[in-house]
């Protein structure tokens, strides 16, 4: 065995090497599976609680389900999240990722230190909870931050992420970080539950409802040290672009904020804000140009600031209400000294000018003075002044206004009364409300006011106007009005006594021109009382007349003194006056004239349009002239009324329907004239309907004679005049004269010298008079017509259509008896065919010649005879033609030129024998186109008989021929005599020519020159005028008929 030799030192070298390159490769190899497995598992547990302990005493808490070694991003906690470890249900921020920092010279020392924090996909989330509502998140999502742990206890942190639809980056430095494990986030004793929740939970209702073209830029940088909260400052930019919003469309914003600086005190953090708006567009309106400046200072143990100021400009502001060119709202906020956590809030509002459509306001300032609580912006007590110079609008201007206001919020121990369809005053029903407002020196149009006062009052449900007064040129207009919101209840009350013509130019053209129809010499006085249901708070637009007319009430009273309805001056006049159920109402309008009153009721439904008058009036009513436009009707001058008549009565009707008009009257008057006409008494009871009056129980008095009817018609549609049982003993010329003096005129020659009595029945048309059924029965006399006067007459006159008939007619004819009847046919004007026949029995013919001839001349006898005319023509005094008779006895006629012609040459034969006495006269004649023609007229006397034949027409010519028959009537012998003397029968036959008043007569058988001895000088002055002949005097002519 060979000997054993010591190991050299190469030999020791390589196994000391080779125990080092193994021992070398099994750390590496022991290395290389450590960090796979701090890559693929993560690090044991030891190590995370040793790095989540260090995170913890940094002031981090950090949760995550595992945390491994990445080559290149060093260790990774991987859904990572944070928040207090005493505030679970606080604020969490969860991340993808957390890249951990550490310092490598601590780990060298086998410590861990960790310098940073990157993390990667994180998420924030602050739960906001309600009781009420439902539950919200705070969300930032997309974080992006890097927080350093710097030495000496210091955060420094760079943040990005997404916020409310905003890019936010947020950077920082923070001293003493760990300190904030130590801070308590308590509730001031006089702060709210859940403010800062509230509050954040409105900001992300709102954050949804905003849009904006590119996402806003939010800049937040934070400093302060941890150990002093109330040393944390920030300052933030927020600025964006065209933002559209439900409130408004924005071209910029911009909002710079410095936060919580400190000014001296340790406890009060100062902050200020300032926002600017560019081209605001809103639903109220638009502006160009819009600054705000908000600083507050604010205690970092409560988040109500102790004090807030504001001051906001605007300018360019265009609204549909009007433009302010520019306007500045400032406000300060503070907390209440009283301890009571309120805050005190001084508000005040200035603007230039404020310009519309209907007002131009100058020097407009608006105060406020409001408490309220932190958690709500309606204030618990709130006072205000509003205050404007030289307002003006389209309908005037005034001096100044002022309204000045308090309200009180108060508890309700009752449920509230508003519900869905409250609307506008359901915000109000919490608060009582006092307010009172003056305008002084008004100016509407040519309407000046002196003084408007107005004050109220608001008590939920009820809000009050409790004064309303102006004074108006010495009057006044008070009123008061209460609405009951809940049930829409309004009533109002008002009473006036200013002239109305002075607010003319306030009113529509129609209530101008009915105003217009009244005047006054002091005003009326007129109180008023008004109750409606307004339309539901929610309907809009309302239909007034659907909705709130059918609910209205008025009722009111109205006096006056000396006043006019279109010139009708009254004494004094009143009446209450209301309105319900679509109707108008006036009860007991009274109006006092010197000579009497007016009394009437009234009643009118603006729906039917129907009405209806109850009358009773003792005024003159001469004085309603002045009630007719233009040219008034003539029926005013024929009354003349010393004593105003009595008219009582119903009118009813419909407006814009004359057909259905209809009235009820009755009617007494005495002592009045119509058409000179005086008449006493005046009676009648009137009606009115279908277009149809009726007048029953007419009685007109004058003195003794009576005009009476039982009814009097008359139909407007064919103005047909209805008398029924007419009766009259009055003077006919006075009936004439009242109708008018065209009637007069015409019948002026029917002339009764004493009342006549007449019965009238039957109707006429008023128009043209071509229809008609009238019967006249009339009585009377003396009578006159033409040269005809009679004691007594009586007849019968029928009026059918256009034709006239007498019948019956009586009369006492010159101590004899008349009878005839007469026919007219009216149909072609101003003139009538007619046919008569009379009858004469006995007439006195001495009588009647004298009133037709001459009273000088010797005409007597007993006259009889019948008239028959078969045709004849009142405008044609040729036209006549018919037949008669006649009879006269015991007469004188040698008076007659045509009869006494012959005395000369019955003288000269047998003396005496012309004028003795006529012991009868007969003869028949026939009448053809106005020529009377007889063959058979004989006048018989004891001495004699003439015999005339031929004719005699209107115009009063004469042709006829003569025959004296000498002793023809001698008793025994006269026939005897007259043969025998037959032959000189013929010296007496003439013919006779000429005229009624002047004949010519000429012996048919014996020449003129034989004639001689008898009449020598009419002789020879008959025998030199032979070729110049006399023309016929003119015949008078009755009047017509």
């Amino acid at each position: 065995m060979p000997p054993t030799t010591k190991p050299g030192f190469r030999q020791r070298f390589r196994c000391y090497f080779r125990w080092c390159r193994i021992s070398l490769l099994f750390l590496v190899l022991l290395l290389l599976g450590s960090l796979t497995y701090l890559n693929r598992v993560g690090l044991p547990e030891f190590l995370k609680a040793r790095l989540v302990s260090e995170l913890r005493a940094r002031g981090v808490i950090l949760k995550f389900t595992r945390m491994r070694l990445r080559w290149y991003h060093g260790l990774v906690a991987e859904n990572v999240s944070l928040g207090r470890a005493d505030d679970p249900a606080g604020p969490h921020l969860s991340m993808g990722e957390a890249d951990l920092k550490l310092d490598r010279a601590a780990l060298h020392k086998l410590r861990f230190q960790i310098n940073s924090l990157l993390l990667h996909d994180g998420r924030l989330v602050v739960p906001l909870a309600s009781t009420n509502e439902p539950p919200e998140q705070f969300i930032v999502n997309d974080i992006i931050t890097e927080l350093h742990l710097l030495p000496d206890d210091q955060w420094q942190l760079d943040f990005q992420a997404l916020c409310l639809g905003a890019r936010v980056n947020l950077s920082g430095t923070l001293a003493n970080a760990s300190a904030i494990r130590d801070w308590q986030f308590k509730r001031a004793a006089n702060q709210p539950p859940g403010l800062w929740q509230r509050q954040l939970r409105q900001v992300v209702k709102i954050s949804r409802q905003m849009q904006f073209s590119r996402p806003p830029d939010i800049l937040l940088n934070v400093r302060g040290d941890a150990r002093d909260p109330a040393s944390i400052s920030a300052d933030l930019r927020f600025s964006a672009r065209h933002a559209d919003t439900p409130w408004a469309k924005l071209e910029k914003l911009l909002l710079i904020a410095k936060l919580n600086r400190r000014l001296g005190s340790h406890d009060v953090g100062h902050s200020e804000l300032k926002l600017q708006i560019a081209d605001a567009r809103t639903p109220w309106g638009q502006a160009q140009l819009s600054r705000l400046y908000v600083h507050w200072a604010q205690s970092f143990t409560n988040l109500m600031p102790s004090e807030v100021k504001l001051d906001w400009e605007i300018s360019g502001v265009n609204t549909p209400w009007g433009e302010i060119p520019q306007a500045r709202f400032t406000g300060r906020t503070v907390l209440s000294s009283d301890g009571s956590g309120r805050l005190k809030t001084e508000l005040t509002l200035d603007s230039a000018v404020f310009q519309s459509e209907w007002f131009q306001l100058k020097t407009n300032r608006f105060t406020a003075q409001l408490i309220h609580a932190p958690d709500s912006v309606l204030p618990l007590q709130m006072d205000w002044q509003w205050a404007v110079q030289r307002p003006r609008s389209r309908w005037g201007e005034a001096q100044d206004f002022r309204l000045n206001g308090h309200a009180d919020r108060v508890a309700s121990k009752s449920p509230p009364q508003a519900d869905a369809s409250s609307a506008w005053w359901a915000a109000l029903e919490p608060f009582h409300i006092d307010w009172e407002s003056q305008i002084d020196s008004v100016t509407l149009t040519n309407v000046f006011v002196d003084n408007i006062s107005l004050a109220g009052q608001w008590r939920a449900p009820e809000l009050t106007i409790q004064k309303f007064h102006a004074d108006l040129h010495g009057h006044q207009l008070d009123a008061s009005a209460q609405i009951h919101a809940a049930t829409r209840e309004a009533r109002a009350q008002s009473s006036f006594d200013f002239d109305a013509h002075r607010i003319e130019s306030l009113l529509t053209p129609y209530l101008r021109r009915w105003l217009g129809q009244y005047s006054w010499r002091d005003p009326p006085k007129v109180t008023a009382r008004v109750r409606v249901i307004l339309p539901a708070w929610t309907n809009t637009p309302p239909d007034w007349r659907a909705e709130v007319l059918p609910t209205l009430q008025l009722d009111g009273e109205l006096q006056s003194g000396e006043a006019a309805f279109r010139g009708v001056p009254v004494s004094s006049a009143q009446s209450h006056f209301g309105f319900s159920n679509f109707v108008w109402q006036l009860p007991d309008f009274v109006a006092t004239r010197p000579e009497g009153r007016v009394e009437f009721s009234y009643t009118s439904d603006i729906q039917n349009h129907d009405f209806r008058f109850k009358l009773r009036s003792r005024i003159d009513l001469l004085a309603l002239k002045t009630l007719f436009e233009g040219e008034r009707p003539a029926v005013f001058d024929y009354f003349q009324f010393h004593e105003p008549p009595l008219v009582e009565g119903e009118i009813r009707g419909q407006w814009l329907a004359p057909e259905k008009f209809g009235a009820i009257t009755r009617v007494r008057a005495t002592n009045f004239v119509f058409r000179e006409v005086p008449i006493r008494e005046l009676a009648a009871f009137v009606q009115f309907t279908n277009r149809y009056v009726t007048a029953t129980d007419v009685m007109i008095r004058g003195g003794g004679p009576l005009v009476s009817a039982s009814g009097v018609g008359y139909d407007l549609a064919t103005q047909t005049v209805y008398l029924t049982n007419a009766f009259s003993t009055a003077d006919p010329k006075l009936i004439t004269r009242a109708i008018g003096p065209h009637t007069e005129q015409i019948l002026s020659p029917y002339t009764f010298k004493k009342p006549r009595t007449s019965h009238v029945n039957g109707w006429v048309e008023v128009r043209r008079g071509k229809h008609s059924d009238l019967r006249f029965e009339l009585t009377g006399g003396p009578f006159h017509y033409w040269k005809f006067n009679v004691p007594q007459i009586s007849g019968t006159v029928l009026w059918a259509d256009e034709t006239v008939t007498l019948t019956n007619l009586q009369a006492d004819f010159y101590r004899g008896k008349l009878a005839a009847n007469m026919h007219f046919d009216c149909m072609v004007p101003r003139e009538a065919d007619f046919n008569l026949r009379a009858h004469v029995t006995d007439a006195d013919l001495r009588q009647l010649m004298t009133d037709i001839l001459s009273p000088t001349n010797r005409l007597e006898g007993t006259l009889s005879g019948d008239l028959t005319v078969t045709k004849a023509n009142t405008a044609d005094w040729e036209s006549w033609n018919g037949f008669g008779n006649v009879k006269l006895r015991d007469g004188f006629l040698w008076d007659i030129p045509l009869f006494g012609i012959f005395s000369t040459a019955l003288n000269a034969v047998v003396p005496g024998i012309g004028n003795s006495r006529v012991s009868g006269c007969t003869a028949t004649f026939t009448i053809a186109n106005s020529v009377i023609h007889t063959d058979d007229m004989n006048i018989r006397s004891p001495a004699m008989r003439l015999a005339y034949r031929g004719t005699i027409d209107f115009k009063g010519r004469v042709d006829a021929r003569v025959e004296a028959r000498l002793l023809r009537d001698v008793w025994i012998v006269g026939r005897i005599v007259n043969f025998i003397l037959s032959p000189l029968t013929k010296i007496f036959e003439y013919k006779v020519t000429g005229s009624l008043e002047e004949p010519k007569k000429e012996p048919l058988y014996i020449p003129k020159a034989l004639m001689f001895p008898f009449h020598p000088i009419r002789t020879l002055k008959e025998l030199f005028s032979e070729g110049k002949p006399n023309p016929p005097p003119p015949v008078e002519k009755p009047p017509p008929q």
